[in-house]
């Protein structure tokens, strides 16, 4: 079992990631937004899809820097299956994430035409031979769009949402993408040295500088639109409250 999440790299994505968007559903069903079927069942989905989407991209990165990690010294799970064993995984992961969410959702086409684009750029920050990871400032922006933005675009699909909810929607999107510019900044800095050593182009391995006054300015803003964004649900609620009493 402990390879199994060494392979998948969990503790690299759950806490960071999932929980955060698992909170931003729970924020939905909590103002009243109606799920496509019994509300455990729509958690347990959306826990699958964001869980096995991430899982899938973190390994396929690994997939695509076997070589790379290999000259750095790294000790990788993957490096250690045969190739079957890794397609098969893939497989798998793509099955366990998506079946559910499909199974439930009342826009099948369109929802899978949503996990398609999600899954290509998720895929595509290492591989697709595209590997934004390379391109610079691209790959910051992409990295952050496909694993912190895209899959919140599920959840219209498992809860019915009116236009004040998908406002809301695109603030928690706009928080979710400042948060992965942050993350991906740390990231690259934690692996610069390797980057290096390896000739692996990422925009902080080309800039090299001090990357400590960017990533403050992200937390800054991320936190000012997070305060934004909940006191605009308070403040709706509270006026609910005023009314209700009021009556």
């Amino acid at each position: 079992m402990k390879k199994v999440l060494l392979y998948l790299r969990l503790n690299e994505w759950m806490a960071s990631k999932i929980v955060f968007m698992i909170g931003i559903l729970l924020f939905f069903l909590y103002t009243n937004g109606k799920p496509v079927g019994n509300p455990m069942l729509v958690i347990v989905a959306y826990f699958l899809y964001t869980s096995m989407f991430m899982a899938t991209s973190y390994v396929a990165n690994d997939f695509s820097d076997i070589e790379i990690d290999k000259k750095t010294g790294k000790q990788k799970v993957i490096t250690e299956l045969p190739q079957w064993m890794i397609w098969a995984s893939f497989a798998a992961m793509f099955l366990i994430g998506n079946v559910p969410v499909m199974l439930l959702t009342k826009h099948k086409v369109s929802c899978a035409a949503v996990i398609v684009i999600t899954y290509y750029l998720g895929l595509a920050y290492s591989g697709l031979g595209l590997r934004f990871k390379e391109k610079g400032i691209w790959g910051l922006l992409e990295c952050s769009l496909a694993q912190r933005c895209m899959p919140l675009l599920l959840i219209p699909f498992l809860i019915e949402m009116n236009m004040i909810s998908r406002w809301f929607l695109v603030g928690w999107m706009i928080v979710s993408f400042l948060d992965g510019l942050r993350y991906i900044l740390i990231h690259q800095t934690i692996d610069l040295q390797n980057d290096l050593r390896t000739g692996v182009q990422t925009y902080v391995s080309e800039k090299r500088r001090n990357f400590r006054n960017s990533i403050a300015v992200f937390l800054a803003l991320e936190t000012g639109l997070l305060c934004v964004v909940m006191g605009s649900f308070w403040e709706k609620d509270l006026i609910g409250l005023i009314l209700t009493a009021g009556i």
